[in-house]
């Protein structure tokens, strides 16, 4: 985890931005059927909503996982000696409260993720979808 080069954060982003933009792109589409349609556009919000809390906790998570990363290069570049040892503990202890921070926030925005999920914006029924023609063109 600690790991995660700019590479696979941007995957991890573009996953939480991909669902997120799915999800609010069917929830402009939907109209028809009045009492169907606004049971999908609760699901939708809500699934907008875990998706945004997804994103947020992901974030959030960013810099807790870059000072772990920092520490880790800290604990490299040190050689182990007694009067260093002290110092050593306290830096790995710091080390384990950032990862179990980044952890626990980032098990948050994959749960959030997967709620947002469901119900999947590409299940909504067509018929109350309203349909998104191309503009004509002149000939």
């Amino acid at each position: 985890m600690l790991d995660e080069g700019p590479d696979a954060q941007r995957c991890s982003k573009s996953r939480y931005r991909q669902t997120l933009h799915g999800i609010s792109e069917t929830l402009h589409r939907i109209g028809g059927q009045p009492e169907l349609a606004s049971h999908h556009r609760s699901l939708l919000v809500s699934a907008r909503g875990n998706a945004m809390a997804a994103t947020e906790n992901y974030h959030q998570a960013l810099p807790f996982l870059q000072t772990a990363a920092s520490l880790v290069g800290q604990l490299d570049r040190r050689p182990i000696s007694f009067e260093g040892a002290e110092w050593r503990d306290a830096l790995l202890q710091n080390l384990d409260e950032f990862v179990d921070h980044a952890v626990v926030m980032i098990g948050e925005a994959e749960l959030c993720l997967t709620q947002a999920k469901d119900p999947d914006p590409a299940a909504v029924r067509q018929s109350i979808l309203d349909v998104q023609t191309a503009p004509a063109t002149r000939t």
